[in-house]
């Protein structure tokens, strides 16, 4: 994954551009645009039920094709087909449960084709349940792309108020793998990578546990400029909780991580019928911290404290980054923690 370093060094080769361009320690700020959408469910119905007769009729290559032009659709085409405009209110953009949304991004970007890059939520907004997801990002790595970039959100049972121009997520460039099970080990022996609590090493990567606190969310809109810390419960499940289903969640790994300045931490579920960070994965370097988790239960499941309850690979950073997140919003966060957006964070340069 490159760092900003090398991010920089893509613009500067014309391989990338952004503009406006905040760049992060390995990652690039992406902005609302003006305008939010809201998904037309019954123009898209019309196109899944055509894929879905298609197929009944053994016309696969006509199915391919009609899902290939649904997803090659500019954005323009694609709002105007298939969703409906949502007026802001004093600034501010209300999202609701069990709705998708669709907004073009302030920032003009281009890229070569053969860059690869992703698209995440910002960790600060996937603490209030805020989903991001890029369209028709499949077809950047090959064919290259130039435009707005058209972002679907959605929120995972929470209302969330959005200020229109607000950095929404960001872009991630060039993934190229995550470190064996051997180069895992010998980072964590060096100090490069330190885990509090000795976790176990399976294949390439580090098993972490579940804090015996927990946050519920209670239904207040969350709004990212304000704290938004009485908007949730907190539960202790030391002995054991039920999980509800479609009920948001932040949960903590017991493990405190610090990474050095050339590596990054990514997130992925263990096992279960619990969803978690998936959609903002990442742990930047810097100093040691518990990691917050964004929890979404699809059905009744039981969890308890000290069971495991994620998996955490880690990637290394292609050159080290410029900048450490020391003195971030959540470098001192034990247990769970609320979104601190309305915070400014600050990043301490290297060199």
């Amino acid at each position: 994954m490159l760092s900003d370093r090398g991010i920089k060094r893509f613009m500067e080769n014309g391989q990338l551009s952004v503009e406006p361009a905040r760049i992060r320690s390995a990652s690039i700020d992406l902005e609302l645009g003006s305008e939010l959408y809201v998904s037309d469910t019954s123009a898209i119905r019309s196109i899944t039920d055509e894929m879905v007769s298609l197929t009944k009729q053994g016309k696969i290559s006509e199915r391919e094709e009609l899902g290939e032009n649904f997803m090659r659709l500019p954005a323009e085409q694609y709002l105007s087909r298939f969703a409906q405009p949502v007026t802001a209110t004093d600034g501010y953009w209300e999202l609701l449960p069990d709705q998708l949304y669709y907004v073009q991004t302030n920032n003009k970007v281009k890229i070569r084709p053969n860059v690869e890059v992703r698209v995440v939520s910002r960790s600060s907004l996937a603490r209030l349940g805020l989903e991001v997801q890029n369209v028709g990002a499949k077809m950047w790595r090959r064919e290259g792309y130039e435009g707005h970039p058209l972002l679907m959100l959605r929120t995972q049972g929470t209302t969330v108020r959005l200020p229109t121009g607000y950095p929404v997520c960001q872009m991630i460039v060039n993934h190229f793998g995550y470190l064996g099970q051997d180069e895992l080990q010998t980072a964590m022996a060096s100090g490069e990578i330190s885990i509090s609590g000795n976790p176990a090493v399976w294949e390439n990567y580090a098993l972490l546990t579940l804090h015996p606190k927990m946050l519920r969310y209670n239904g207040a809109p969350m709004d990212p400029t304000k704290d938004t810390s009485n908007c949730f419960d907190e539960i202790d499940v030391a002995n054991g909780f039920e999980l509800e289903p479609y009920q948001f969640y932040l949960g903590s790994t017991q493990e405190a991580i610090s990474l050095a300045a050339g590596y990054v931490g990514v997130l992925d579920d263990y096992t279960g019928p619990v969803s978690m960070h998936t959609n903002a994965p990442f742990h930047w370097p810097g100093p040691g911290h518990n990691m917050t988790l964004e929890m979404f239960a699809h059905q009744p499941g039981l969890v308890h404290a000290g069971s495991p309850i994620c998996k955490l690979y880690f990637d290394r950073l292609h050159p080290e980054c410029g900048f450490l997140y020391q003195s971030s919003n959540y470098n001192d966060q034990q247990g769970p923690t609320p979104s601190r957006s309305h915070l400014q964070s600050r990043f301490v340069p290297i060199d």
